[in-house]
């Protein structure tokens, strides 16, 4: 059952249990399920609330964006569901642990009561698929938080924290133990029906819409613009503001960039399943890499390892290069600070994982060292035979070369086996793409 129903007194308990993260997903009939489960509930007489829960890990982690390339009708049968929960005639009360993401959190703010554990994260990253929000959460998260937390929210796709969401007026309730218990006492107690959506328009609405609108810059992504748009058309007739999104959600699920980015969500996770890969082979641990080369590449590699959480040692022979490396690197971390895309905290770590080096005598404790020197099949077996004699024999090494025989150099090694091609793309930092040999 994608759906469990239990009854708890006069309660009905719902918990979602559809795969790890308990999509609503539409192609499966999930949600067609999920929402007669509630209709159900609602009309049983015996029943005083609802409660929705999530088993296993999570509350819920968000629509099936499998779904997305089907039928778009599919998306309205989401957004029925969305609706029937805040029509629902008996309270509804969302107990949240875990993550409540995308259409988790749309399905949650729909909810007439909000508990959630502490810890839990509650988000809407729909833009890093250059999407918004589709199933009313442009709509409804505004009314809660007021418009600027909301569309900072929605803007960053980062989630908040239980705690901030208290604060902020997303939730109602914080717990540390049992968050479904919890839920009850709520449930016990009859609480009123508060329809997110009749709540009133923030006041913060010109003022928010405007600021966040003098800041959004051209890209290939229209999400940000989008979403902007849709706050702004809040008012007090929420069908209109939820028929906009709709066709604005459409319009951005058709578009080349978010076909792309959600080919590579896709992609990322694809390729962590190697098809044939025998059952007890493990993935390596690297916790520190090594690059050798503080040319264009290595600098760039460099940045795409810190920016990933990895401390990186930098062998540059030559000291002048090597300074410029290091100055390029700590300023292009400042500048996303500048740009609000990190923390300082963030970018303080990030700088204090990096060691410049000019020998690579630096790099005899790196679990992975990368080469990204010359094209030059001399230097580079030059490099090889260097790092076979330093590096840790269970190292792995491996060069950036996209032209040059990889066997020939692999043949300098003790065990060519540890030797692999990882061929970065220019920009390293900005394309998040890596061709594996």
């Amino acid at each position: 059952m994608a759906v469990e129903m239990t009854r708890a007194g006069a309660t009905i308990v719902l918990r979602l249990s559809n795969g790890p993260v308990n999509a609503l997903s539409v192609g499966n009939g999930f949600v067609e399920e999920l929402g007669a489960k509630v209709g159900e509930a609602a009309s049983d007489p015996a029943c005083r609330a609802i409660v929705i829960a999530g088993a296993g890990p999570m509350f819920c982690g968000g629509a099936d964006i499998g779904d997305f390339d089907g039928d778009p009708e599919q998306v309205d049968r989401l957004r029925h569901l969305i609706a029937t929960v805040e029509a629902c005639g008996k309270p509804v009360i969302m107990a949240i642990h875990g993550m409540a993401l995308g259409g988790g959190l749309e399905l949650a703010m729909a909810g007439h009561y909000r508990v959630a554990q502490a810890g839990s994260r509650l988000g809407l990253p729909e833009v890093t698929l250059g999407l918004l929000p589709g199933a009313g959460g442009t709509q409804r998260l505004p009314r809660l938080i007021g418009a600027g937390a909301a569309l900072d929210m929605m803007l960053s796709g980062k989630p908040v924290t239980a705690e901030r969401a208290l604060s902020a007026g997303l939730i109602d309730q914080l717990v540390d133990g049992d968050v479904v218990e919890a839920a009850l006492e709520v449930a016990r107690n009859v609480p009123p029906l508060r329809r997110t959506g009749t709540l009133p328009v923030p006041a913060d609405l010109a003022g928010a819409v405007a600021s966040r609108r003098a800041k959004l810059r051209a890209g290939l992504s229209q999400a940000p613009a989008r979403i902007v748009d849709c706050v702004a058309a809040l008012s007090g007739d929420l069908a209109a503001g939820l028929a906009l999104e709709a066709a604005l959600f459409g319009e951005l699920l058709r578009s080349e960039a978010s076909r792309g980015l959600r080919h590579a969500f896709f992609g990322e996770r694809t390729v962590a399943r190697i098809p044939g890969l025998a059952p007890e082979v493990r993935p390596r641990d690297v916790g520190h890499v090594g690059v050798v080369g503080g040319g264009l590449m290595g600098t760039g590699i460099a940045l795409a390892l810190l920016n990933a959480g990895l401390p990186v040692t930098m062998a540059e022979l030559r000291p002048e290069a090597l300074a410029k490396a290091e100055a390029t690197i700590c300023k292009t971390i400042q500048r996303d600070v500048e740009k609000g895309r990190i923390g300082q905290d963030v970018a303080d770590a990030r700088i204090a994982a990096f060691t410049a080096a000019t020998e690579l005598e630096a790099l005899a404790h790196a679990d992975l060292v990368i080469e990204a020197v010359f094209e030059d099949m001399g230097v580079k077996k030059q490099v090889f035979s260097a790092l076979d004699a330093i590096a840790r024999p269970d190292a792995i090494l491996a060069s950036n070369t996209s032209t040059l025989d990889l066997d020939a150099i692999a043949a300098l090694v003790a065990d060519p086996s540890r030797v692999v091609g990882l061929h970065f793309f220019s920009p390293a930092p900005n394309l998040q793409i890596c061709r594996n040999t």
